[in-house]
């Protein structure tokens, strides 16, 4: 059977603490964030060229977003990988909330009425933010393009560049829970690539190898020295010289190392 191997960019904009990035935030990495697809694109060199995978990968699968495409762009050159671009690996469609931080949204009184607080978790998969895209669709049309892969690519692995939602969505077509109930799971594995098979997932690597640039992490993580790894990286958001997009992304990414 084939498998899906899955990258998630990390970092794409200089996004501010609490905002909403969907499909309709289609701006350019950041420079952190092309300091990040560089590092990954070193990792899957690596593991490609030592045969790290089971079947070859011949073909990188990319969202059209640009954040997406030029991370596929970057890893495509090191690797020599051929490139094809599907709709399906869009990041949701957050409507009106997109581009939004949470603390503008509660302000309006008519936009919070779409976040999660006033919504019954009964109602939530068909619950739509105006112009935006359901819970239910979302996943509809991720699980649409894992079957297609999985029925049309039996004997070889392809390399998925793609957003949080859509990898959300993946692992919600897997243990048949709502998507809002495992929103933001795609953060534990953020920094290693995830294999999905038709009824399972996995990621490789080492748990915490996101934070591995940072002096002194790597040493901790082959020790499994999981609060060393968090001091480190506290410590590292404290430098004066940190980005502060790379700021907001290694704070949110302390959240769910586990």
């Amino acid at each position: 059977m084939s498998e899906l191997i899955n990258v998630m960019h990390h970092a794409p904009i200089a996004k501010r603490k609490g905002e909403i990035v969907g499909s309709r935030t289609d701006l350019d990495l950041s420079e952190y964030g092309i300091e990040v697809a560089n590092r990954q694109a070193e990792k899957l060199r690596w593991a490609l060229s030592n045969r790290a995978f089971g079947n070859s990968i011949d073909m990188i699968i990319s969202s059209p977003l640009k954040r997406a495409i030029q991370t596929t762009e970057i890893i495509a050159a090191k690797c020599r990988l051929d490139v094809i671009v599907d709709d399906r690996l869009k990041a949701q469609d957050f409507g009106l909330l997109d581009g939004m931080t949470f603390d503008e949204i509660y302000q309006d009184d008519i936009l919070k009425l779409y976040l999660w607080d006033y919504i019954e978790p009964q109602d939530r998969d068909n619950s739509c933010v105006p112009e935006g895209e359901s819970n239910s669709h979302m996943v509809s049309r991720v699980g649409d393009f894992k079957a297609d892969i999985l029925s049309h690519r039996m004997n070889s692995n392809s390399l998925i560049i793609t957003h949080g939602t859509v990898i959300d969505a993946l692992i919600a077509t897997i243990n048949n829970k709502r998507l809002d109930e495992i929103e933001g799971e795609n953060r534990k594995y953020e920094g290693r690539l995830i294999v999905f098979t038709d009824h399972l997932y996995q990621p490789i690597g080492i748990s915490g190898s996101q934070f591995d640039y940072i002096p002194g992490v790597a040493e901790l993580l082959l020790i499994n020295d999981k609060n060393g790894v968090k001091n480190l990286v506290r410590s590292y958001l404290n430098s004066p010289n940190i980005k502060e997009d790379e700021r907001v992304h290694l704070e949110k990414l302390l959240v769910f190392y586990e």
